[in-house]
């Protein structure tokens, strides 16, 4: 039986889900009817780390387990998504339509770093619904935050989705998203 969410962050600074001491603080979160790791609500929820899970796979890393959305920031400004630490990379795969993999909207959602998240291989075992919208998503005027960065190991690789990268304005969303850097990723 799926929970609606995996891992829930509301109102809530500092926390980490997750972690890069030994293999044994990974978190798996899979198979939630809508989404695995949700960081929301406030502008207060920030400072939150979540490194190093596999989200939407079995425990190894190999096959889908789907969640419709990998993680959802909403309205939270600061957090770090998977890190340049050795074992901070977070797994996520297997979204479904219409989810995506990673995503961060509203105004105050602003400062966010995303490094290091990769679709492990193989690819074709884990890939997203052939129909999922997007690998990652920034819309509703979340501004400034990093996927990928300068540092040589920050790139994520985002693989086997629609739209690898969106950043988009939408009428359900309003805000426009500035500032924000796609850098030193794979795409494909």
């Amino acid at each position: 039986m799926p929970n609606t969410t995996g891992v829930s962050i509301q109102i809530s600074a500092g926390s980490v889900v997750g972690g890069t001491a030994v293999t044994a603080a990974r978190n798996v979160i899979s198979g939630n009817e809508s989404v695995g790791v949700a960081v929301n609500y406030d502008e207060t929820a920030t400072a939150n780390v979540i490194s190093g899970n596999y989200i939407g796979t079995n425990a190894t890393g190999t096959a889908a387990i789907p969640n419709r959305t990998g993680i959802y920031l909403s309205s939270a400004p600061g957090n770090v998504v998977g890190g340049l630490a050795a074992g901070s990379r977070n797994v996520i795969s297997g979204s479904l339509n219409p989810g995506f993999g990673v995503g961060i909207a509203y105004e105050t959602a602003n400062g966010t770093s995303f490094r290091a998240i990769s679709s492990a291989s193989p690819p074709t075992a884990l890939r997203s619904s052939a129909t999922a919208a997007r690998g990652m998503f920034v819309s509703g005027g979340a501004s400034d935050n990093v996927i990928g960065g300068p540092a040589a190991n920050a790139g994520n690789t985002i693989a086997c989705n629609l739209d690898g990268v969106q950043i988009l304005q939408e009428t359900s969303l309003p805000g426009i998203s500035r500032g924000n850097l796609v850098s030193r990723n794979t795409i494909h």
